[in-house]
């Protein structure tokens, strides 16, 4: 009897575990099968007069804006936003003209993509947010910090410049970014395929692109008057063979507080260093954004 009663409590143990290591697989495979910018679990549009900007939400904590790079959308942090949402309420969102978002304007700029997200938080009732930003995100990121400081608790960029001279070349704006290439290059189908597979005007592709060319070669990206006033702790990330000078970063980490603004530069890393080595990038964030700051006294 001792023994069958062994035998049940046995095979009782056996399948508890087994349904918690199920529990923890399902969890972990659905974790892998969410397609960042494409969730509709959790996809949300949120209008501002005629404009209109999809976003996705993950995790608790404090508030972190992620705010995607040039042709680019939500998808661009599928390598960051899980890490990052196991300490953060990450917010990710479209930029006008991007992803889902929609453009009832017909240009493109950094100052009004700034205006855009500050209005986009005060509408989902946010009054400060952390921000993390990817090449021009990095730049709406900083426009922000410079427009609405009270908005912004810090702020993290990855490949941001405040100057078209910080470019290491113009030759794909200049060039390759022409109606005519964009049209016939090979380069430009897959850009097309995912802005067509997103957007609610897929046919104003070629418009798009036109406007982001411009907005690239208009100097300066943020004026300097307002990039100096930048009071929120910064964090500059590039990599050593970022498309970005690294001059140019140095030139914006020694304009800025020295006692609030951190320089990272990553060996062996390109432009997309954020997301190719996101296993040593989200670490530092996640220290960055939990870090205080205490300002010193200067003698």
């Amino acid at each position: 009897m001792n023994k069958y009663l062994e035998r049940e409590s046995l095979l009782h143990k056996s399948l508890i575990i087994f349904l918690l290591m199920l529990s923890l697989f399902s969890k972990s495979y659905a974790q892998e099968r969410i397609v960042y910018g494409s969730n509709s679990q959790t996809g949300q549009y949120v209008q501002l007069g005629e404009l209109k900007l999809y976003y996705e939400s993950y995790g608790e904590g404090e508030p972190l804006l992620l705010i995607h790079g040039g042709l680019g959308s939500i998808e661009d942090f599928k390598n960051n936003i899980t890490d990052l949402s196991k300490h953060f309420n990450v917010i990710a969102v479209d930029s006008r003209d991007y992803g889902r978002s929609n453009n009832p304007s017909n240009t493109l700029s950094y100052q009004q993509m700034a205006i855009d997200m500050n209005n986009f938080l005060t509408a989902i009732g946010i009054d400060k947010a952390h921000v993390f930003g990817f090449s021009d995100g990095g730049v709406i990121g900083l426009y922000m910090a410079a427009k609405f400081p009270n908005k912004v608790l810090k702020v993290a960029t990855s490949g941001a410049n405040y100057l078209v001279d910080g470019l290491k070349s113009t030759d794909f704006a200049n060039y390759r970014m022409t109606k005519e290439r964009v049209k016939k290059d090979k380069l430009w189908q897959e850009f097309r395929s995912r802005y067509q597979a997103l957007s609610s005007t897929p046919e104003h592709f070629d418009e798009h692109i036109q406007k982001i060319r411009k907005m690239w070669l208009r100097n300066p990206y943020i004026p300097k008057e307002d990039f100096i006033r930048i009071s929120a702790p910064v964090f500059l990330l590039y990599g050593d063979k970022d498309s970005i000078k690294l001059e140019h970063g140095l030139e914006m980490f020694r304009l800025l507080n020295p006692q609030t603004t951190q320089l990272t530069i990553l060996p062996n890393a390109n432009h997309l260093v954020y997301s190719n080595q996101s296993d040593l990038v989200n670490p530092l964030l996640i220290k960055f954004f939990n870090s205080s700051f205490v300002m010193k006294n200067e003698k």
